[in-house]
C-alpha cells in the first residue's frame, strides 16, 4: 500500500472512531448583565441559530441551565455545554430560580422550558424493566389468588 493509501486508511479510522466514540452538545450561553458580542441571547430560546456545538464522549451529558429572576420573569443566565456529570434541577433560592436539564445524544440540549423537562418522568431501560417485571408479578400474584371468572 503507498503513502496515500496509508493516510487515506487513517483518516476513514480517524473519522469512523469520531463519530462512533460520542456526540456534540451545542455550546452558548447568555448573560444579562454582560453586553459582549459573544453573548447572544438566541442561546436561550434557538440555539441551531448560533450553531457552536461541541464534542463530548458517550459518558458525558449535554446541559443546559439556567437562572430566572422570579419577581421580573427576566432570563439573567443561560448556559448549553458538556458536563462529565448530568444535571436535572429545578430550586429557588430567594428571588431567584435555578434549572438545569442534562440529556446524552446527539445535540439534545436544545431545552427551552428547563424546569417542565427538568421535572418530566425520565426512565432508564432498567428501570423500565424493573418495573415490568414487577407488575407482571404482582398482577400473577393477584389472578392467581382471584381468578377472574369469564361469563
Amino acid at each position: 500500500m503507498d503513502m496515500n493509501g496509508c493516510c487515506l486508511c487513517v483518516a476513514l479510522w480517524l473519522c469512523s472512531a469520531w463519530s462512533v466514540s460520542g456526540f456534540h452538545c451545542y455550546q452558548c450561553s447568555f448573560d444579562w448583565y454582560n453586553k459582549a458580542d459573544w453573548n447572544k441571547e438566541e442561546c436561550i430560546t434557538n440555539p441551531e441559530t448560533i450553531r457552536p456545538t461541541f464534542p463530548c464522549n458517550e459518558t458525558s451529558y449535554c446541559i443546559s441551565q439556567e437562572k430566572i429572576n422570579i419577581n421580573t420573569g427576566i432570563v439573567l443566565f443561560f448556559y448549553r455545554s458538556c458536563s462529565l456529570t448530568p444535571m436535572d434541577y429545578c430550586t429557588t433560592n430567594g428571588p431567584e430560580m435555578l434549572n438545569a436539564v442534562s440529556c446524552q445524544g446527539e445535540l439534545c440540549n436544545n431545552h427551552i422550558d428547563l424546569c417542565n423537562t427538568a421535572s418530566s418522568l425520565k426512565f432508564s431501560e432498567i428501570e423500565f424493566i424493573i418495573g415490568l417485571i414487577y407488575c407482571i408479578i404482582y398482577f400473577s400474584t393477584f389472578l392467581c389468588t382471584y381468578p377472574i371468572e369469564l361469563l
